[in-house]
């Protein structure tokens, strides 16, 4: 993992809002001086966060470590199982953050095939010198979900993204 942050990094600022509110920052984002522009559809954004025995990376969630490093299974769409989608290795240092994507192929997947065959299945699709987080990072901890909107300044400089009606499936004991 490298130790410094890429030219390519971004700057990241999260806040939370209750769902009721999300209408007038839309409105907000419409009317702004920057020019808010719809950049893509919205679309259901689905996770699996894997971790380690020990939940490493919950830990410095927690925590709120400024180094830290997730690794999640990222895929779109109304589909209750995992299909074909991206695994992703995502960086924060303070603000700042970037990923790596190795895409992956599901179609061969059964669905509802428990999770054990699904890790394999990535494992053979990833290029060696990526296994070593799958390997770290070997558990799927929880499924989450959400719908997502999408914004961004006239410029390309800013975006914005809305997430509501969030869901999280525990996926430790099953």
């Amino acid at each position: 993992m490298p130790h410094q942050i890429p030219d390519d990094a971004r700057l990241e600022i999260k806040f939370v809002t209750y769902e009721t509110e999300i209408p007038e920052l839309v409105r907000w984002l419409r009317v702004h001086a920057a020019g808010f522009e719809v950049s893509y559809s919205p679309r259901r954004v689905n996770n699996i966060y894997f971790d380690s025995h020990e939940y490493f990376a919950y830990i410095e969630n927690l925590y709120g470590s400024s180094n830290r490093t997730k690794v999640r299974y990222r895929w779109y769409g109304e589909h209750d199982y995992p299909v074909d989608g991206k695994l992703e290795i995502k960086c924060k240092r303070n603000y700042f953050s970037w990923k790596q994507y190795f895409p992956i192929n599901l179609s061969s997947s059964t669905e509802g095939a428990p999770w054990q065959s699904l890790r394999r299945t990535m494992l053979d699709q990833l290029p060696s010198h990526c296994t070593l987080w799958m390997d770290t990072h070997p558990i799927p901890v929880i499924i989450n979900r959400y719908y997502r909107h999408y914004y961004v300044t006239g410029d390309g400089r800013v975006r914005v993204t809305i997430d509501s009606q969030q869901t999280l499936y525990d996926q430790r004991y099953k």
